[in-house]
């Protein structure tokens, strides 16, 4: 083996670990009530004071694609004046991309957030008026932890939503925990219950990407390297050429 082709060999397999090693040193986030693997996530911030009380004003979310891209998980931050009361969340998931958020086919995600309960998180999800998925877990911040963060994940699958889709959302603080209310009442219900909306004006549009695994990237960058190597190696072995 010549020099250069080993040389060439040689920089492939760096080239491939430090795709790898870029690949697996991205912090994913995991349902465990902390809120550290959340830095340098997607997300917006909220100013304080735009609600009806602290305990129902959101300052900041953000949001972030499952490894497997099956889903999504979200995080709220309420202000710093909330104190242990329970919070409602209500996340609105445009799935058709038709700008509207209350048509048939369209989400709805119900969140109670119960920090006197050891940062109990209640997740409901809606398709139009059908629920099609219950679940609960410890994954907020507890009373004594400031009872201000919690985090939940929700499946493509229970929206209906593929792979890649375009889906817009928007997000709702309330201002009780009464029991969730069909979509066709939205308009009656931000009279009544909606405390803060998040963003402000618009929504927040996103196509979800499958995840590639580092192999996916790392082996066909390092069979290139290695075709261009060999052909290289080729040439110069050939009468006439250097």
């Amino acid at each position: 083996m010549t020099r250069k082709l080993a040389a060439a060999v040689i920089s492939a397999m760096l080239l491939s670990a430090c795709v790898q090693s870029s690949c697996l040193a991205e912090t994913r986030v995991v349902l465990d009530g902390r809120f550290g693997d959340w830095d340098g996530k997607a997300g917006l911030e909220d100013p304080p004071g735009d609600a009806h009380g602290d305990a129902c004003d959101l300052v900041g979310f953000s949001w972030d694609q499952d490894p497997d891209g099956a889903g999504l998980y979200f995080m709220a931050q309420r202000s710093a004046g909330a104190g242990a009361g329970s919070a409602r969340y209500q996340v609105l998931i445009d799935t058709d991309d038709d700008g509207r958020f209350d048509g048939p086919r369209d989400g709805r995600v119900e969140v109670e957030y119960a920090p006197a309960s050891d940062g109990v998180v209640r997740v409901q999800v809606y398709r139009g008026v059908l629920q099609t998925a219950t679940y609960s877990g410890p994954w907020g911040e507890d009373s004594a932890e400031g009872g201000l963060r919690c985090e939940w994940h929700v499946q493509f699958s229970s929206l209906g939503v593929e792979a890649g889709q375009i889906v817009r959302f928007e997000v709702f603080s309330a201002r009780d925990t009464s029991p969730a209310t069909p979509v066709a009442d939205l308009e009656d219900l931000a009279a009544r219950r909606l405390a803060d909306r998040f963003p402000d004006e618009g929504d927040i549009q996103l196509a979800p990407i499958p995840t590639a695994p580092a192999w996916w990237v790392a082996v066909p960058l390092l069979l290139c390297c290695f075709a261009a190597a060999f052909a290289a190696a080729r040439r110069r072995g050939r009468p006439g050429t250097r």
